[in-house]
């Protein structure tokens, strides 16, 4: 007999059981019916487990499309399944990849069950790839994103918690640009969009939420996807844009919410489907898009809808695809003429009057067919408005862009008016600190962009306005000159400095009593310049001075006025607290409050929440009439995980009976209690001015500092920090440049110079130096900064030699940044435009017997001219040397004088030295004086693409005036340095040179064979801890320009598996890693282990040579210099086709290359424990290489040069049959 309880279980599993086969079915049926209506032949693999509850599908369903990403993928799966938001599913659609993006995606699929991978057996394009994801999708909302790209932690619990709480249809979020060294914000008009949320909105109410086209900056409600028939075309490019535009036109609500949520990646290597813009392919596609998206506003949505899109289509998207056509062929340029033509046929006269003049420059000389005009007109920089001046005239600012008021065009002055957007108020603070308990006094600049302030009179007043009421108070502000404006602006023509001022703002009794009180008051700017009058809240704080850490002043009777950030300024309100510390005791982790409240009966219990994690600790509090007090033993932080957590600090609040919470007040100035303990808790008071707890007793505040010549002197006070003995300058880029001493009774004075790699002291290099203090057990302190010294900030060092500002960082405590040691009037854009057209006009005045070097845009001084320098020296030749530097801490050879890169001196020489010797082309700007003697040395044999066959590879990059003014900086040099006979009709022909060539070897490579060679390896190996013992290993790639992102900075590509190498290899192998300077200008650098010698930034690589004893190279031409050491190599080539496909080589690789080439890390560590028999394998093939390719390398090619160009009296024989001086 079946009880009645047995028979309810059966029914309920029945059910149960039933619906599970029901939602089986369902997920066949739409996998079958994706199948089968494919417009392709795609197929997938259908033996995908189900992940989840089949009686409740995950919330949301996020889609990733994947094809050829595995260097991003794992990134970008990784910032979904670690969402904020916990219940969601994640299909992968595997489009056919052909490298290791699937295998990678189904490893995280094994680690979370939330994601599923879905294999097509076909590439059939993302469209279509995430219609299947679609099919597949089981949640009741549905988001999109690209396999490169991110999206933040918050994002989707975000966007989720809007849409179930409006109901709205779909929302929408902003994203910002990215790729591996930095990030930068979207464009203006999405920043627009989204500088605000508005919630359950309707496109044709907020018709600017169009320009946010994208689908993977949406998240849709699925049974709106649904019932819209929204789908993406199959087999063409853009095809979020029709998708996006049919979503608007159909949806009854949207919400538009304020954040960047997603980074949208700028790839290295130029692949993704947003970065091919100069193709005819690509520019058809773009139109199409477009076409299609207006079809359809037209008939989904409204025509005014429609004709919102085209005004966007005209003023956003299209310029991209005009300014292309400076790099793109004839068809492009037809292409471009028929598809603008269209667009502005359903353009409203209004809408010209939107689009930015140079926009409108542009478009004009395309609708006319004037293509060498348009040339002409970018090549001269008319896309930047920045790079011209502006006029006001007839009420009207207007930019003289390269076309303005030309005859021949005729184009009118009304087309070069700047948009209100072109000259809106510029406002920064760049100081505020309280002056006194009533005063605040701020410092900054505010000006209309554009308008240049040694032409036009401006006025200044910074202002309080309520921000309820709109009443303003007019601050008192006084104007003052702010040379600062000029090293920020990059406006190369408006002088700013005319737009600093200084204001104040006082609260007297009547002030906080009657109009502040509990009312919020914003800090405002009103600019007035040359007609124009704006009124903008005052932002742009710059949150590393003493305006980034605004805290509370107390005011008499109670009061308090609190400056808080709000939309990224200033709002002052002013109120009395409702709870007040009056005692404290910490002791470990026993806490004891007293806290006085006039609503004491009321106050239910004390609150501590602890920071970052939320952990929260809620205890009972004993009552009085006007106090509350409680003690407890607050217990460790614990994570969501249950891991606890030792770091962090605590805010305490107040709870009232009701559930409201109140913070409690920490007057300043005032000690309350003491924590009594060396560990455990210690209270603080916090930015707000309220009590906090913090978990790490060990800290130190800063007191005081100062610049003493070239030293930062700075006092401290320990508190219960005793042990703190060591400050640190720490520059986590270039770790060799850290600072270190001794607290010495609560003072430490730190140099600012710092010997590196041996050489002599010098001042450190540009960069940012956190300030760490430690412990004699190296135990860190957590760091603070006195409201006293706070107010100081940023304190500006600028002695000559050293250019830098101690700021707060974004910890809290105190960095050092050091920049370029150019004076005041030779820093930014329009003083170096300025400096220029003085170098220009300057009239020659030869400076005889003076040379003027330079090696790599000054980043240091080593090369073929530091051969020459020293030969030079050896000879007493009488040649006084200057060389170029970026600043001072690039070492000069002896006998040097050091010259700073864009200051006056180094203009002033440029002009008027005998001889200038350069290894990349001379600047842009400078015309050789007729006395001068300039020889190109450059800085690498031959072997890629160079010259005219590599800028017409990039014609993307290098346009046709940039290639002529390289021919024409080329005509001017006298002497052309070639390393080998080989190399001298590729250089001649590349570079279009007709002038003298110095067939003489290169003189870099003559320490290698000299004498003291031997010594100086030595000497090298010790400065880098390689013992007598050890085999030395140089591991020195060169940049991929498939990863570069200019022609000058590339990210590190890590191929070779370094700890795998160290581990194998044992310690009898020393490492040695030297990162290509692309790569150090990109911020980017090597993974390495710490036994691995990071000599990336070693001056002179010539000593590398020297200390290593086999060298692992790949494409770099240093193999040449490096094989006159006769020293084995291996080449390391994983990427051979790839780098062949980005860059050619103009001879054939193999004879170039006389070792292994490998593939595997395994390859390389078995070919560095047979180093005897790779010798003996190559040694024909070595052989031949060097009578080939480095037969001159004799150890006398700096002598030659100098024979040759500086007539020096003491000769060197040489042999003319190995050695030619010949005239091309």
């Amino acid at each position: 007999m079946v009880s009645a309880g047995t028979k309810d279980l059966k029914m309920i599993m029945n059910t149960l059981k039933g619906r599970l086969v029901k939602r089986l079915d369902a997920f066949r049926a739409n996998a079958k019916s994706a199948k089968q209506g494919s417009e392709s032949s795609a197929s997938y693999s259908n033996n995908v487990a189900i992940r989840r509850s089949a009686l409740r599908g995950p919330i949301l369903s996020v889609v990733v499309p994947v094809h050829n990403v595995e260097r991003y993928i794992e990134e970008s799966l990784n910032s979904i399944i670690q969402q904020s938001l916990i219940d969601l599913e994640v299909i992968v659609v595997d489009d056919k990849s052909t490298d290791n993006s699937a295998q990678i995606a189904e490893s995280l699929a094994v680690r979370d069950r939330r994601i599923r991978v879905i294999r097509l057996d076909d590439n059939v394009g993302p469209s279509e790839a995430r219609n299947v994801g679609i099919a597949n999708a089981v949640g009741k909302y549905l988001g999109f994103l690209d396999p490169d790209d991110i999206i933040a932690r918050q994002a989707y619990e975000t966007t989720i918690s809007s849409l179930e709480s409006t109901g709205s249809d779909l929302a929408v979020f902003g994203y910002y640009r990215f790729n591996s060294t930095r990030q930068w914000k979207a464009a203006s008009w999405i920043r627009d969009l989204h500088a605000e949320t508005r919630l359950k909105v309707a496109a044709q109410e907020h018709p600017s939420v169009l320009v946010n086209a994208v689908v993977w900056s949406k998240v849709f409600r699925r049974e709106f996807w649904d019932r819209a028939g929204l789908h993406f075309p199959v087999g063409e490019k853009y095809e979020d844009q029709p998708v996006s535009a049919s979503a608007y036109a159909k949806a009854k609500s949207i919400d538009i919410l304020s954040g960047a949520y997603v980074g949208w990646r700028q790839r290295e290597d130029g692949t993704s489907i947003t970065q091919q813009i100069a193709t005819s392919a690509d520019l058809t596609e773009r139109l199409r898009a477009a076409r299609k998206s207006l079809k359809i506003l037209g008939k989904q949505g409204s025509a005014s809808l429609r004709e919102d899109r085209v005004a966007q289509l005209v003023s956003n998207d299209f310029p991209h695809s005009v300014a292309a056509a400076v790099r793109a062929d004839e068809a492009y340029w037809d292409l471009l003429r028929q598809g603008i033509s269209w667009l502005m046929s359903q353009a409203k006269p209004y809408m010209w009057h939107n689009i930015p003049p140079q926009h409108r420059v542009a478009y004009e000389l395309v609708l006319r067919n004037e293509r060498n005009r348009f040339i002409e007109f970018f090549d001269s920089g008319g896309g930047n408005i920045k790079n011209f001046p502006s006029i006001v005239e007839s009420g009207e600012l207007l930019c003289c862009l390269p076309t303005f008021r030309d005859a021949a065009l005729g184009i009118p002055d009304s087309q070069y008016a700047l948009l209100p957007r072109q000259r809106q108020v510029i406002p920064t603070i760049t100081r505020a600190w309280w002056s006194d308990v009533r005063t605040m006094t701020i410092h900054g600049w505010a000006y209309i962009d554009n308008i240049d302030l040694s032409h036009e009179e401006t006025t200044v007043t910074c202002l309080l306005v309520n921000s309820a009421t709109g009443e303003e108070i007019d601050l008192p502000t006084h104007q003052r000159l702010d040379p600062e404006t000029s090293a920020r602006s990059k406006h190369k023509w408006s002088n700013y400095e005319a737009s600093g001022f200084s204001a104040t703002v006082k609260f007297t009794n009547e002030l906080y009593r009657g109009k502040f009180h509990r009312s919020k008051w914003q800090l405002q700017v009103r600019v007035e310049t040359a007609g124009f009058r704006q009124q903008v809240l005052l932002t742009g704080i710059d949150r590393h001075s003493s305006a980034g850490y605004l805290t509370p002043s107390e005011l008499d009777n109670g009061f308090r006025v609190m400056p808080n950030y709000v939309a990224g300024g200033i709002e002052f309100s002013v109120h009395r607290p409702s709870a007040k510390l009056r005692t404290y005791a910490v002791d470990a982790r026993r806490v004891s409050l007293t806290v006085s409240s006039a609503e004491a009966p009321k106050i239910k219990s004390f609150l501590f929440v602890h920071q970052p994690t939320g952990f929260t600790v809620e205890c009972p509090v004993d009552r009085s009439d006007d106090t509350v007090s409680a003690i407890l033993e607050l217990p460790r932080p614990m994570t969501s995980d249950g891991e606890s957590r030792a770091m962090g600090s605590w805010l305490v609040r107040m709870v009232r009976m009701s559930g409201r919470r109140s913070p409690i007040a920490w007057q300043d100035g005032e000690a309350y209690g003491e924590s009594s303990s060396h560990q455990g808790l210690s209270a603080f008071r916090t930015r707000a001015g309220n009590l906090g707890l913090r978990e790490w007793i060990s800290t130190v505040r800063f007191e005081s500092a100062q610049f003493e010549e070239d030293r930062l002197v700075l006092t401290v006070h320990r508190g219960h920090s005793e042990q703190a003995s060591v400050v640190k300058l720490m520059n986590d880029v270039n770790p060799r440049t850290n600072i270190e001493a001794n607290l010495e009774q609560d003072t430490v004075s730190l140099s600012l110079r710092t010997s590196v790699w041996g050489g002599a002291s010098l001042p450190l290099p540009p960069g940012r130096y956190r300030l760490q203090l430690s412990t004699d057990d190296g135990d860190l302190c957590q760091l603070e900064t006195s409201p006293e010294l706070l107010a100081q900030l940023p304190i500006v060092q600028d002695s000559g030699s050293l250019h830098g500002r101690l700021q707060r960082s974004r910890n809290g405590s105190l960095e050092f940044v050091v920049l370029r040691p150019l004076r005041p009037e030779e820093r930014g854009a329009r003083q170096q435009r300025e400096l220029q057209l003085w170098h220009q006009q300057l009239t020659p005045n030869p400076r005889w017997a003076t040379a003027l070097f330079r090696s790599y845009y000054g980043e240091n001084t080593a090369c073929n001219a530091k051969a020459v320098h020293q030969e030079l020296m050896r000879r007493n030749a009488g040649v006084e040397v200057y060389w170029a530097v970026t600043d001072h801490s690039v070492e000069v050879p002896d006998g040097g004088i050091p010259v700073i890169y864009e200051s006056r001196e180094w203009y002033e020489l440029l002009r008027n030295a005998e001889y200038v010797m350069d290894n990349v082309h001379q600047p842009i700007y400078h015309e050789k004086s007729p006395h001068q003697k300039v020889i190109q040395g450059f800085h690498g044999y031959p072997f890629k693409e160079m010259g005219h066959t590599n800028w017409e590879r990039l014609s993307s990059i290098f346009s046709r005036a940039r290639v002529a003014s390289f021919d024409k900086r080329a005509s001017e040099w006298d002497y052309l340095v070639s390393p080998a006979p080989y190399a001298t009709p590729l250089l001649v022909q590349e570079f279009r040179y007709n002038g003298k060539v110095l067939e003489i070897g290169y003189p870099r490579n003559d320490s290698l064979q000299q004498g003291s060679a031997s010594d100086r390896r030595e000497s090298v190996r010790e400065v880098l801890g390689i013992a007598p013992n050890q085999t030395a290993v140089l591991y020195a790639p060169t940049y991929r320009d498939y990863l570069a992102s200019n022609e000058l900075s590339a990210p590190v590509l890590e191929l070779l598996d370094m700890e795998r190498l160290v581990a194998e290899l044992g310690p009898q192998y020393s490492i040695m890693v030297r990162g290509h300077v692309s790569s150090v200008r990109a911020g980017s650098r090597f993974g390495i282990p710490e036994q691995v010698i990071d000599v990336t930034r070693y001056p002179d690589v010539a000593d590398l040579y020297l200390a290593a004893d086999v060298l692992i190279a790949d494409y770099s031409s240093l193999r040449f210099d490096f094989g006159v050491t006769g020293k084995p190599m291996l080449f390391f080539v994983p990427d051979l086709e790839r780098y062949r496909e980005a860059r050619d080589w103009l001879l054939e690789y193999e004879p170039t290359a006389p070792g292994p080439k490998l593939t595997t890390t395994e390859g390389v560590i078995a070919s560095l424990r047979s180093l005897d028999r790779i010798e003996e394998e190559y040694q024909d093939s070595y052989e031949r290489f060097r009578r080939d390719f480095i037969c001159l390398e004799d150890g006398n090619a700096a002598a030659r040069l100098v024979d040759a160009v500086f007539s020096s009296p003491t000769p060197v024989a040489r042999d003319e049959a190995t050695v030619g001086l010949s005239q091309r």
